[in-house]
């Protein structure tokens, strides 16, 4: 099947707002914006790169979805909101993530890319609950909860795996998002039900797929901005078998 279609689907076309100076602004849903780039899409989950050229400027359009984002690569961006007309400009790190609740608020705006390099901002949206979720937060060695990236749709960890460390088996009752966030080595044992897609282009997550073994699930999340979607219940026994550090977040459905 085709990764982009399913539930949420909609016409493509340009919708019009009248601003607070009373001016009629177009703008089109998020997913219908040229530069936001789809990766990934099933019942839960919709899955964009925001690619934008030094010096261009997207489309007004609309975020309605609470969103899981990343910054892949450093960026300063000037923020153009389409109701008010007030800009700023925002910078972000490599690796930088955040969220935003933008169910309850939508946010129209554009944006222009003031920095050199084209931007890569991940976005993972949230179009269904899962059926199997936790009521609690995981407690296991090399995880922590991130309370700031946490709200009412995500519960976000970060994976911090030492050289030569193994997290032990850990068990997720719950329907996750992974992101790498750093190059590694892994080895991972699990039995999972696994959907996986390489970050780097948009083809069906179907052909990248092997029935979730653990060496495919471990060669998509040892590559930094790759990524992987995970239907719970899982169970995973990851190790790092690089030099350094590896680094990822998993973003936990709720």
């Amino acid at each position: 099947c085709n990764p982009l279609d399913g539930p949420g689907d909609m016409e493509a076309g340009e919708l019009i707002l009248e601003n607070e100076r009373g001016e009629h602004i177009s703008y089109v849903e998020v997913r219908f914006e040229p530069h936001h780039v789809q990766l990934f899409r099933n019942e839960f989950v919709n899955v964009y790169e925001a690619r934008v050229d030094c010096g261009d400027t997207t489309q007004y359009h609309r975020h309605a979805s609470d969103t899981f984002y990343c910054a892949l690569v450093a960026a300063r961006a000037r923020n153009e909101n389409a109701l008010d007309g007030v800009s700023f400009v925002d910078e972000k790190v490599a690796g930088e993530c955040f969220t935003r609740l933008h169910k309850k608020q939508p946010l129209i705006h554009r944006v222009e890319l003031l920095s050199n390099e084209q931007s890569r901002f991940f976005g993972a949206e949230v179009l269904a609950r899962t059926p199997v979720r936790s009521t609690e937060p995981i407690n296991y060695p090399y995880l922590r909860v991130l309370d700031s990236l946490s709200n009412s749709s995500f519960r976000v960890y970060a994976l911090d795996l030492a050289a030569g460390a193994r997290t032990g088996a850990m068990t997720w009752n719950f329907g996750a998002l992974v992101l790498a966030l750093s190059d590694g080595s892994l080895v991972n044992s699990t039995s999972l039900d696994l959907k996986v897609k390489n970050g780097d282009d948009g083809d069906d997550n179907n052909n990248n797929s092997d029935g979730g073994t653990p060496d495919r699930w471990s060669e998509i999340l040892s590559k930094y901005g790759q990524f992987c979607w995970i239907n719970g219940p899982s169970v995973h026994n990851v190790q790092n078998r690089g030099d350094e550090e590896y680094h990822a977040v998993v973003v936990e459905w709720l």
